[in-house]
C-alpha cells in the first residue's frame, strides 16, 4: 500500500464513518471513494460532508466519488466499515467487488463480533479489529457533530502474523496521515471487549431505564445493577479466553463516578426518538454468548427485557 497515495473506501457515512470519511476525504481527496444511498447519498453530492468538531474544527469537504456499491473494476487498499450491526452483512454485499488479496478491512463498530465475520466472509482479505472512542453523530441536517478533544483508535489484526503487522502499520500510517490517531493494540480482542463490557452497562441501563448516568450514580440499587451487568459481561468474556484486565469491572465504577450527571448514551437517544438502535447487541447478544459458554446473565436478561417494554410502549 502506497500510505502517501491510498485508495480508500468507505463504506457507512454516519456519525462515525463520516468523520472518519471527512478527515480521510481531506487528506487524501479524489483517492477516496464513499458508500451511500439514498437520502445519505444524494446529502453527500449536494452539499458534501460537512463536519463540526471539537477536535478538528469546522470544514466541508466534497468526495469526488459516492457510490452505492462497487462494480469489481478496481481493488481497494483499505476499507473503512461503520454501519450498525445488523447491517454488515449486507454493505459486505455492497463492496464485495473492491476486495482483493491485498485490501486491508476494519470495521470501526461497536461490539465485538464484526471484524471476525468480515474475516469469515473475506478470507482472501487482511481483517483489523479495531476500537474506536469519540463522540460523533449525524445531525437533522445530515452534517456531522463531534464532541470533546479526543478521536482514538486501537486496532490489531485479526490473523496475528508478520506480514498481518506490516499491513496494519501501513493503514495506522494511512489514518494518521488523515489526522486520526490511531495505535497498534498488544490484545486488540481484550482492548474491544474493554468498552464492550462497559457499553453492556452504559449503553444498555441508559436506553433501559429512561435515565441519565447522573440518576444511575446516585441510586444505590442502580449502581448495584450497573456494576452486576458488567460483571456478567466480564465472564463472558473470560470464559470465552479473552484476556480482560483484572480491574477493569472497578476501573469503569471509578468512571462512572467522574462521568458528568447529564451525560447519556447513543442508545438512549435512539430511543429517545423511538428507533430501537442497536439494543440487541448490549443485551440479547452478549446473553447468547453467555449460553454458548455456559455463563448466566440474569441482570442482562432483564436488562433486555426492560428496553423490550419501551420499544413496545412505542406503538
Amino acid at each position: 500500500m502506497d500510505t502517501n497515495n491510498p485508495k480508500v473506501l468507505v463504506a457507512g457515512v454516519g456519525g462515525v464513518g463520516g468523520l472518519i470519511a471527512a478527515r480521510l476525504v481531506r487528506r487524501y481527496g479524489d483517492k477516496v471513494t464513499l458508500i451511500a444511498r439514498g437520502k445519505r447519498a444524494e446529502e453527500l453530492k449536494e452539499k458534501g460532508l460537512v463536519t463540526e468538531s471539537d477536535l478538528y474544527g469546522c470544514y466541508t469537504v466534497r468526495p469526488s466519488r459516492v457510490i452505492e456499491r462497487t462494480d469489481g473494476a478496481e481493488k481497494y487498499d483499505l476499507i473503512i466499515v461503520s454501519v450498525k450491526n445488523a447491517a454488515l452483512e449486507g454493505i459486505a454485499e455492497q463492496f464485495k467487488g473492491a476486495v482483493g488479496p491485498d485490501t486491508v478491512i476494519m470495521p470501526v463498530m461497536n461490539g465485538v463480533t464484526a471484524a471476525d465475520r468480515i474475516h469469515d466472509i473475506f478470507p482472501e482479505a487482511h481483517t483489523m479489529m479495531s476500537v474506536i472512542y469519540t463522540v460523533s453523530m449525524v445531525t437533522e441536517d445530515g452534517s456531522i457533530r463531534q464532541l470533546g478533544n479526543y478521536t482514538n483508535i486501537y486496532t490489531g489484526p485479526v490473523v496475528d502474523n508478520a506480514d498481518e503487522r506490516k499491513r496494519l502499520n501501513e493503514c495506522i500510517d494511512v489514518l494518521n496521515g488523515a489526522g486520526i490517531k490511531t495505535r497498534s493494540s498488544d490484545d486488540v480482542r481484550a482492548a474491544c471487549w474493554s468498552k464492550y463490557i462497559l457499553n453492556c452497562a452504559y449503553n444498555g441501563m441508559t436506553a433501559a431505564d429512561d435515565v441519565t448516568i447522573g440518576d444511575i450514580k446516585h441510586n444505590e440499587a442502580m449502581v448495584e445493577e450497573y456494576r452486576e451487568i458488567m460483571e456478567e459481561a466480564y465472564r463472558v468474556a473470560k470464559a470465552l479466553g479473552v484476556m480482560v484486565p483484572d480491574d477493569l469491572v472497578e476501573g469503569n465504577m471509578r468512571k462512572l463516578y467522574n462521568t458528568t450527571d447529564d451525560s447519556t448514551s447513543s442508545l438512549s437517544r435512539d430511543f429517545d426518538r423511538h428507533v430501537s438502535g442497536e439494543y440487541e447487541l448490549f443485551s440479547k447478544d452478549v446473553a447468547e454468548m453467555g449460553r454458548s459458554c455456559g455463563v448466566d446473565t440474569p441482570r442482562i436478561d432483564a436488562m433486555h427485557e426492560k428496553m423490550l417494554n419501551r420499544i413496545a410502549s412505542w406503538k
